[in-house]
């Protein structure tokens, strides 16, 4: 749905009028019926973003994939519990569910699943089986079907920046019987879309490390190209990246991830060949698997897809990391792919370390999608699972800055740091003016030079993240390494 640039002329009308007109029409259609068929609204629908203006209803035929969270059994106890499992001294201190265990003493039961299932169903939903931990259940409908199902109005809005998004004009509405089983609907629509959580510092330009002795972690070491490469600004090499995270001390006793599984989320697709060359260059055999979710990204086109949040993630761990397994959980870009990727991950019951670098604003994502993943992170720590903090406590964005990220070029080059599947051709030319924004053209004309911005930076300073209280953002400090656990 997300189109740019779309040489269709609408009337640029306001926000507040189509919205409230259109709420209308989807009230009226709630007929009258009995006390437990009547529709109740579950959450709340986004507020539009500054700016955002309605440009009608979204076509009829547009289909929609959305993930329904269903209300876990005993939710105070499973917050009792995931707390305990992880604090030091309390009788509960790893003292881990299954997921089987979990599923019966958390998840919601078999007659709540099939209530909700029916009742989607009967208004022309196609409703997927509910997850292994009995928490959710992927749905797809037209958007017709969706707005008749859930008495609501999907329209069609354009951002400032220009791009033609749909988003809910009402929140979701379930028959009363039904209605208290579930937690969320998201996919609803697409305003707030995970980005990868890059920082910034304004007006700091990265020197090249160049000047730095170099420090033997233990850890995967670079191949000369990479060694080379890494010497633009901003450049690191992985051993760069685990000498300034303290990670000898793990190397040295012989902690390396050896039989741990790492569960990462991305968002887009990666090119394989780009990284088995990462592989080759620091002499690693980390074995990468895909699961795909909601049918997943899309597979990689070189030349056109845009990988470099996904690679570097997956060559960051490889480098840190270099005897654990690696298995990425893809999804689109969706407003119902995080929601979707963490109850996948924590149903299949394999990886015990969850990592992503995706995430919004929790004031953005609102409190009903953010209520539900925090139930499945929950899970994942009753089940004994790690997240990282990014994800564990939703680290996001401040409100007041772009969702969109985007890296200064403050060089004629841009910084590189690792190797790219492509060798340069000889007419190659990856040159930005000076001190502007990179651009996704730039990153597309640097890829085709077979290079691509840092794979890993170094980021000691405080990471943005949002207060659990739902205002605003606050900062914390990176994680420091420990070693891995049984």
């Amino acid at each position: 749905m997300r189109r740019r640039g779309r040489g269709v002329v609408r009337a640029a009308v306001s926000v507040l009028a189509p919205w409230a007109m259109l709420g209308l029409t989807a009230a009226s259609a709630a007929h009258a019926a009995s006390p437990a068929s009547s529709p109740t609204r579950i959450g709340s629908a986004r507020a539009l973003p500054r700016g955002t203006v309605v440009t009608g209803a979204a076509p009829a035929r547009t289909m929609l994939r959305l993930t329904v969270a269903l209300e876990p059994r005993d939710p105070n106890g499973l917050r009792a519990l995931a707390t305990d499992a992880s604090t030091p001294g309390t009788p509960a201190y790893r003292h881990y569910l299954s997921l089987a265990q979990f599923s019966r003493r958390f998840g919601a039961t078999a007659s709540q699943t099939g209530a909700v299932q029916a009742a989607l169903r009967a208004r022309g939903l196609v409703v997927g089986p509910v997850t292994a931990n009995g928490l959710t259940l992927p749905v797809t409908g037209t958007a017709a079907q969706v707005e008749q199902a859930f008495s609501t109005s999907i329209l069609e809005v354009r951002t400032p920046g220009g791009s033609i998004d749909y988003a809910n004009a009402q929140a979701p509405a379930l028959p009363r019987s039904v209605a208290a089983d579930v937690q969320a609907v998201t996919g609803l629509d697409d305003l707030a879309l995970e980005r990868p959580q890059n920082v910034e510092v304004a007006g700091h330009v990265l020197r090249a490390p160049a000047s730095a002795p170099h420090v033997v972690t233990g850890g995967p070491q670079p191949c000369s190209a990479a060694s080379a490469a890494a010497q633009h600004p901003g450049g690191y090499t992985a051993d760069a990246v685990a000498s300034a995270y303290q990670f000898a001390g793990l190397y040295g006793g012989g902690d390396q991830g050896a039989g741990q599984t790492v569960a990462l989320v991305e968002l887009e697709p990666y090119s394989p060949a780009d990284i088995a060359t990462y592989q080759s260059c620091y002499a690693t055999g980390v074995p990468v698997s895909n699961v795909d979710v909601d049918g997943g990204p899309g597979a990689y086109t070189p030349g056109v897809s845009n990988d470099d949040e996904a690679a570097l993630d997956i060559e960051q761990l490889i480098g840190l990391a270099p005897k654990a397994s690696v298995v990425v959980y893809q999804a689109p870009d969706t407003g119902a792919a995080a929601l979707a990727v963490m109850s996948q991950i924590v149903s299949d019951d394999s990886a015990k370390v969850v990592a992503t670098s995706w995430g919004v604003c929790e004031a953005v994502a609102g409190t009903s999608q953010m209520s539900s993943e925090n139930t499945l992170l929950q899970e994942a720590a009753a089940q004994g699972r790690a997240s990282s903090p990014r994800r564990a406590t939703a680290a996001r964005r401040p409100v007041t800055s772009p969702i969109t990220p985007r890296s200064a070029c403050r060089s004629q080059t841009p910084p590189v740091s690792r190797l790219r599947s492509a060798s340069a051709p000889p007419a190659c030319t990856p040159t930005v003016p000076t001190g502007r924004p990179c651009t996704r053209q730039d990153r597309r004309r640097w890829r085709a030079c077979g290079m691509t911005g840092p794979t890993a930076r170094v980021r000691p300073a405080p990471r943005p993240e949002a207060s659990p209280r739902g205002g605003g953002c606050r900062r914390i400090s990176p994680v420091r390494p420990r070693r891995w656990e049984s």
